[in-house]
């Protein structure tokens, strides 16, 4: 029997935050925090997620099955303030930051962004990602972008399949950081 469709919350609930943050730095922690150990990243992430924007996708039984934030002129998945990035990575934060400033950005754009989209691994084909990409779409639609942007690594061939199946576009390629290219796929809401 397949598996009941996920409840989509629109914010992350406290009582799932270290999971959430957990889930984050194992798909995403070498580009939030180069070189930090996991215990250090996912101590940063509990305290930085902006819980307000991350959509959680839950299971019957309320267990976390993914999350994904929507990354507008507020800020995205992580609100990183630079004092709670210190006080978890300690002194070495402060280069990085400095570094991390010197990369392109993103260009800007009147689209909503997905940011941060993982699912766990024992959810995965079971229709949660495209669960939060649909949650995250009518999201940005209220919010009255007119189209959502996934930024995706070349080589993440899972996560091209899914957008393309989900109506995304083609839309180009961008810079997300240090020597890092993504492809751009849009959707119009």
């Amino acid at each position: 029997m397949p598996a009941p469709p996920p409840t989509i919350l629109p914010a992350l609930p406290l009582s799932r935050r270290v999971e959430a943050a957990a889930l984050v730095w194992s798909a995403f922690g070498t580009a939030v925090a180069p070189g930090a150990p996991p215990r250090a990243g996912v101590a940063l992430l509990r305290r930085c997620l902006a819980r307000d924007r991350v959509l959680a996708a839950v299971g019957p039984d309320r267990q976390l099955l993914g999350v994904v934030a929507l990354r507008v002129a507020a800020g995205g998945l992580i609100d990183a303030r630079p004092a709670a990035r210190g006080a978890i990575l300690g002194p070495a934060a402060r280069w990085r930051d400095r570094a991390a400033a010197l990369a392109p950005s993103p260009p800007a754009t009147c689209d909503a962004v997905l940011d941060g989209l993982v699912v766990m691994p024992a959810a995965r084909r079971q229709g949660v990602a495209a669960a939060l990409v649909g949650a995250a779409a009518t999201s940005a639609r209220r919010q009255g972008y007119p189209g959502l942007r996934a930024e995706v690594a070349p080589r993440n061939v899972q996560a091209l399949r899914l957008y393309r199946r989900l109506g995304f576009q083609p839309a180009g390629r961008v810079r997300t950081g240090w020597l890092r290219r993504a492809l751009v796929l849009r959707l119009p809401l």
